[in-house]
């Protein structure tokens, strides 16, 4: 299977978009200076055809064929007329020693000029659209090498690498990589670069038809866009219901995977996953609120009522877990100091809650529950509960959990 995928990822970078052969329109040829580079040619006719040829240090040329769109050659061939490529001076008025000589041909509008420089600014615009199609040829040839980090870097806008030209190239051949690969590592930097290519819903259905979470990998959800990370959810829920429909199983276990899912539910506060935790609330059998149950807490105004609920329970185990992740729910106001708080309006919605509902309870608890560990930590949560309302109306940070 490896050796097929190798082999589609190679044709798809050496034959995509191959047709027939139009007048020469530009030819870019760069060598010297510094760079892992000893040259870089590229050639592109009037229908679109672009050739890219690299040759690395010590390394054996790569060639890499690609279509050009009518709306991309066409933006080439506006930028040639807005960089005045042909009264452009002969000599460069600067020179940069160290970037090396480019030469540039170009055929429009019955005119052909052949251009040699160095540093010319002025062309800066038809050199990075250049670049980025150099970039895509390398992009293809580190896939193919299964330099995944690389491809990962040439798509991805929150790394300083130069991109590629046309990205969506890139779609298909990823996901031949990733069918194939076994690697862990790469598999995470694989569909990092896949989400910069999908929807979420192409995305997230992808994971699920590969069945990557029975495989154990488990997403890096924290290097996606909210819109995928989001999209992955009713997946993880999906395996937390199949695999541990109960609590104390999920605490046996110690499964790392569901652990991550767990933690992403609560982090991306994905409501409709508050029944299920609610379930596993019913199990628990320690006063307190451990791991499995943290996402209750982050639910926003959506997960105070069914804990404020839990205060009249009969189970004086679970009315305590209520009591601190009530507690822990107060503190995640706006003016928190960390990412991923609530807005305003959601916390205020929160006090509400707070206000008509979870206080007075929690005052009948404090006065005239029979257990005395209930009355005090009742009595606790109030003034706690209390003071992180008071701050966030004052505009201060509330204090650590």
């Amino acid at each position: 299977m490896r050796t097929i995928a190798t082999l589609l990822l190679l044709s798809s970078a050496l034959t995509f978009g191959q047709g027939a052969s139009g007048e020469p329109f530009l030819s870019y040829r760069w060598h010297g200076g510094l760079s892992p580079y000893n040259e870089i040619a590229i050639g592109i006719e009037s229908n679109g055809h672009a050739h890219v040829r690299s040759e690395r240090l010590r390394s054996k040329p790569h060639e890499y064929d690609t279509e050009l769109t009518k709306e991309e050659l066409e933006a080439l061939r506006t930028m040639v007329r807005s960089t005045d490529f042909f009264s452009q001076p002969e000599k460069d008025s600067e020179f940069a020693t160290d970037v090396g000589e480019t030469e540039l041909t170009i055929s429009q509008d019955s005119r052909t000029r052949k251009l040699t420089f160095g540093y010319r600014p002025a062309l800066d615009p038809l050199c990075w659209f250049l670049r980025k199609l150099h970039t895509q040829a390398e992009a293809f040839r580190s896939l193919a090498e299964k330099d995944i980090y690389e491809v990962l870097t040439a798509l991805a806008p929150n790394y300083a690498s130069p991109k590629v030209l046309q990205p969506q190239r890139l779609k298909q051949p990823l996901m031949t990589y990733l069918i194939a690969e076994t690697s862990n590592q790469k598999i995470q930097w694989a569909l990092e670069a896949l989400a910069t290519l999908t929807t979420p819903e192409e995305f997230a259905g992808f994971i699920a038809r590969q069945n990557f979470l029975e495989h154990g990998v488990l997403p890096d959800y924290g290097n996606f866009p909210e819109t995928h990370r989001l999209a992955l959810c009713p997946l993880y829920l999906a395996f937390l219901k199949e695999k541990y429909p109960h609590l104390s199983q999920f605490e046996k276990q110690a499964d790392w995977r569901a652990e991550g899912m767990v933690r992403a539910l609560g982090d991306l506060r994905y409501r409709p996953a508050i029944p299920f935790f609610m379930k596993w609330f019913d199990g628990n059998k320690n006063p307190g609120a451990g791991f499995g149950l943290a996402p209750l807490a982050q639910m926003e105004s959506a997960g105070i009522p069914p804990l404020a609920a839990q205060l009249d329970n009969p189970s004086e185990t679970l009315q305590q877990s209520a009591i601190e992740l009530l507690t822990i729910a107060s503190k995640d106001s706006p003016q928190r100091g960390l990412p991923n708080v609530v807005s305003k309006w959601e916390y205020s919605e929160m006090t509400k809650l707070f206000t008509r509902t979870v206080l007075p309870k929690l005052e009948q608890l404090a006065a005239n529950d029979s257990s005395a560990t209930t009355r005090k930590k009742a009595a606790a949560a109030i003034e706690e509960i209390k003071k992180e309302i008071d701050k966030a109306a004052q505009g201060e940070a509330p204090t650590k959990n």
